[in-house]
């Protein structure tokens, strides 16, 4: 079977529409994590694979260059507009194009959800993966593609990167200091509530004839 080019695989169109619509920036073995700085997220890569900056965000490939996993810093006001140019795009470029039910996940404390489709290529069946995390400082899209001919040698590398997203050490240190500022602001007093009682030594009201 015809494997897809990188070119093929990760359409530049793709990579413009959210180029367009986000104006963010971002900041490999096992042990030597990329940082995306926008989200606060360390990622690590697998052993042999590479990362390089991208519209914005990190692309990352297999050594065959036949994988790609996309990180993408997206702003909570922006989102809703990169996941509508992310599902226009996909439908453009995929027939056959399937995306299955999300299901809940958690990655490190970063609550998310998580979605896997199908959909074919110049005639070459591809997988997709498309989580969706709730990172320190921004939410983070994860969209991988591969041809599903390859799913059994480079699952297992794409759920290790995956599983290694973690807060980074600086937005941990941000969170913690934020959180001590917020304890020690001091409370603030209610006004005190008015009454109609007459002060001490005052004359008592004049009754009604």
């Amino acid at each position: 079977m015809r494997a897809l080019s990188r070119s093929r695989l990760r359409p530049r169109l793709l990579t413009a529409l959210l180029a367009a619509l986000l104006s963010v920036s971002v900041g490999a073995a096992w042990a030597a994590p990329e940082t995306l700085a926008k989200a606060g997220v360390n990622v690590t890569l697998p052993e042999g694979w590479t990362a390089q900056p991208d519209a914005g965000g990190l692309v990352v490939m297999s050594p065959d260059q036949a994988v790609t996993v996309t990180l993408l810093p997206v702003a909570s006001y922006q989102l809703q507009a990169a996941l509508e140019a992310l599902e226009s795009t996909l439908q453009a470029q995929f027939k056959d194009l399937t995306i299955g039910a999300p299901t809940e996940t958690v990655v490190h404390g970063m609550a998310g959800i998580h979605s896997v489709g199908t959909g074919t290529m110049d005639g070459t069946p591809v997988a997709i993966q498309l989580l969706m995390l709730q990172a320190p400082q921004s939410r983070l899209i994860v969209l991988s593609l591969m041809p599903a001919a390859l799913a059994p040698r480079w699952a297992k590398p794409i759920d290790g990167l995956i599983a290694s997203l973690a807060p980074s050490p600086e937005a941990l240190l941000a969170i913690e200091l934020m959180q001590r500022q917020a304890a020690a602001q001091p409370a603030s007093t209610p006004a005190p509530t008015p009454t109609s009682a007459a002060p001490k030594g005052a004359a008592p009201p004049p009754k009604g004839p």
